[in-house]
């Protein structure tokens, strides 16, 4: 290439470091840190071209240029530090200003170093440039692939085209992410024959379709879990749900593997996902519960173990769906759908791994569903909950428990700790009801819950995770914590009535959020524990806290655009079949033609590379030839095991091998004139003579070599 050519890509090269840099750094800093990473990164590349530059002296070493990152990136650390912690600083520029700069003083420091550091690596190694487009292309697969933790129709512009052309969004930005590596690649590669492009571009796209292929097996990058509630994970085997399930229609204990069996308490309860999509709920018919709220329940935990309220091993709460099932099932215990409930078929579309399936109210009725193309969501099932209709204003009067239970269900349901201040302060809090109220245990419920509302503070951020009973030092103490510690505590406080009650975990969805449409989107930070009591001939009722006083911010308001989106998708990839025929995700054979496909491809377009490097020479012009012969014949060669070694002259290489093709040095010889430009007036019909020579002198090699030369596809890849 020539010397402007490589100028060009310099300036090119920079200008994609830099676009890397703004892709990596724009989730982790303020926009001034972005802006100060792209400067920093076009400064990197430029100072490695000057330290790799022969003609200002000699090349600076590795070891040298990691040293030089390492000062500058401390270098850089330590002046953000000392300015984040200037007050004058601070009063001078005012908190925003400050802080985006001592950010971009961060940012350009790092950037600058790391990019210093391996573009210095490309420069003085094969394997470094290697490094440099792996480096470029991972940064630009990351953000696409992650797309906005989830948020797949940005832009609407770009989603909304998509789904309206039956495509998913993810494939349109995959597709974008992989052009996008392809174009900035393809400038880093370039760097020493631009006439190398095409392969190398031939070569990143064939990888850029194995990854959307591969993507489409393994599936998409999904968002974290859903907080510390242990809702998300690896789901349990069916055929370990189907042991839980027995065993709780036989009264035993569940296996100890079930998961969900206890609930933590963390000191700082950490919900990173918060606006991450976990799952989309298709209601097929109107509903709108009346506490306002969509209950999805995903586990109970009733059974006190003398520090907090765990999974029953009695075999009760049977109305909890314990794993993902085969096929179709029903619940014996359910709730029938009388006077007050009705039947409520539902269809759930999970984002994210959960470990069980959760459902609305009460589930009489389950069944997993088929997907055409299990790629956006990660299982499908179908449920249909009998759900309350009544309201609680009519619920009042409804006698506590189930007079069907036994004394050990009731005491599973009404033990709690032995602590008479809980007692004391629920005795406190129901003597202030009204006479006809009081004695009635919705009522009694309801105002130990609105004691607790008014009285307690909502943080993530709490000191009660420690000591033999934390909800004790929640309640009786500062009453600041979340959702497991208000649940906990109103359970608690009901028991000390004798009122049965029991903790819930799943995701609480605000019914406005569905805006009159049929989906539900739930997210991360929907991830809840709320208290239930038992009313005989009702079941269990929601009876939920709401703090009036809270530390921490709530969550912003669902995206209409991607919860009807969702909500498209799951109604287009759901397909009745019979249930024998279910494929929550492709089987190895399915993976294997994919990958046999892509193996096909890319030796085909090994192949044809090979073959368009060998004939090339018959019909290049005259000026082109002595290379492209030149080359063809260090392709044939290197297919048979004779390649030039690292630091050999070409001179060197033809004397080595010319006991097996002696007219190789002759072409070499030619090449040479050829390249320092004395080789105008040799004759097209002399290569192609000497092509043919070489060609009968290689046969006088063993057949099993020259065999395994035609099946290799990459010779032209060990080609110096």
């Amino acid at each position: 290439m020539k010397p402007l050519a490589r100028e060009g890509f310099v300036g090119l090269r920079a200008v994609a470091w830099a676009l890397a840099c703004v892709v990596v750094t724009r989730s982790l800093t303020v926009p001034a840190g972005s802006v100060a990473a792209a400067l920093g990164a076009i400064a990197g590349v430029l100072l490695a071209e000057r330290a790799q530059s022969t003609a200002r002296g000699p090349r600076l070493r590795p070891r040298a240029a990691l040293a030089a990152s390492i000062v500058a990136a401390g270098f850089g650390e330590a002046l953000a530090r000392l300015l984040a912690a200037w007050p004058a600083w601070t009063s001078v520029l005012g908190i925003e200003a400050a802080v985006a700069g001592f950010e971009a003083v961060r940012a350009f420091a790092w950037s600058i170093a790391g990019v210093f550091l391996v573009r210095t690596l490309a420069r003085r190694s094969a394997s470094g440039a290697v490094f440099e487009v792996a480096t470029v292309a991972a940064s630009f697969a990351l953000a696409f692939a992650a797309h906005r933790g989830g948020q797949v129709q940005r832009p609407l512009a770009l989603g909304d085209w998509a789904w309206s052309h039956g495509i998913d969004p993810a494939l349109v930005f995959l597709w974008l992410g992989v052009g996008a590596t392809l174009f900035l690649a393809a400038l880093l590669v370039g760097e020493r024959r631009g006439r190398r492009l095409p392969v190398h571009g031939l070569a990143l796209l064939l990888i850029g379709a194995a990854i959307v292929l591969g993507l489409r097996v393994v599936g998409l990058p999904t968002a974290s879990t859903a907080g510390a509630l242990g809702l998300t994970g690896h789901a349990q085997p069916s055929d370990e749900a189907e042991a839980g399930e027995e065993a709780g229609r036989k009264g035993e204990p569940p296996p100890s593997s079930m998961p969900l069996d206890e609930l933590r308490f963390d000191s700082d309860f950490s919900n990173e996902a918060a606006q991450a999509p976990m799952a989309i709920v298709l209601l097929h018919d109107d509903y709108d519960p009346p506490s306002g709220v969509y209950y999805f329940r995903q586990a109970a935990f009733s059974q006190f173990n003398g520090d907090r309220l765990v999974a029953s091993t009695g075999g009760w709460d049977d109305d909890v769906l314990r794993g993902f099932p085969s096929g179709p099932r029903d619940l014996p215990h359910a709730l029938p759908a009388t006077a007050g409930r009705k039947a409520l078929a539902t269809s759930f579309g999970l984002l994210v791994d959960h470990v069980r399936p959760f459902a609305l109210d009460t589930p009489a009725h389950i069944e997993p569903r088929a997907v055409m193309e299990d790629f956006r969501f990660q299982r499908t099932y179908h449920v249909v909950s009998n759900v309350q209709e009544r309201d609680y204003a009519s619920l009042l009067g409804s006698p506590a428990g189930n007079p069907d239970w036994s004394p050990e269900e009731w005491a599973n349901y009404t033990r709690g700790p032995d602590d008479p201040r809980y007692a004391r302060l629920a005795r406190e809090i129901v003597a202030g009801l009204r006479p006809e109220y009081r004695g009635d245990a919705l009522a009694e419920a309801i105002a130990i819950k609105n004691r607790l509302d008014e009285s307690g503070t909502y943080s993530l951020k709490s000191g009660h995770a420690g000591g033999p009973d934390p909800t004790g030092d929640f309640l009786f103490g500062d009453r600041v914590g979340y959702c497991v510690h208000f649940a906990h505590a109103a359970t608690y406080l009901f028991r000390s009535l004798g009122l049965p009650a029991r903790v819930t975990t799943g995701y609480a969805v605000p019914a406005d959020a569905r805006a009159g449409g049929s989906a539900v989107l739930i997210r991360g930070g929907d991830a809840h524990a709320w208290p239930e009591l038992y009313l005989q001939g009702v079941g269990w009722v929601v009876v939920d806290l709401a703090p009036e006083n809270a530390l921490d911010g709530g969550m912003a308001a669902v995206d209409p655009a991607l919860q009807r989106l969702l909500g498209e998708m799951l109604r287009e990839q759901l397909r009745d079949v019979p249930f024998d025929e279910l494929g929550s995700r492709w089987t190895p054979a399915d993976l294997a033609r994919w990958l046999r496909w892509v193996a096909l491809a890319i030796a085909s377009g090994c192949f044809a590379l090979k073959a368009y490097r060998r004939w090339v020479p018959r019909f290049a012009p005259s000026r082109h030839l002595p290379r492209l012969a030149y080359r063809a014949a260090l392709d044939r060669l290197a297919g048979l095991g004779l390649r030039r070694r690292h630091g050999e002259t070409r001179e060197a290489f033809a004397r080595r091998v010319a006991p097996w093709v002696p007219s190789f040095a002759t072409l070499t010889g030619v090449h040479l004139r050829a390249a320092f430009g004395a080789g105008a007036g040799v004759r097209p019909e002399a290569f192609r003579s000497l092509d043919r020579e070489i060609g009968r002198e290689l046969t006088r090699l063993p057949r099993w070599r020259r065999w395994l030369g035609a099946l290799d596809p990459t010779p032209w890849m060990r080609v110096r």
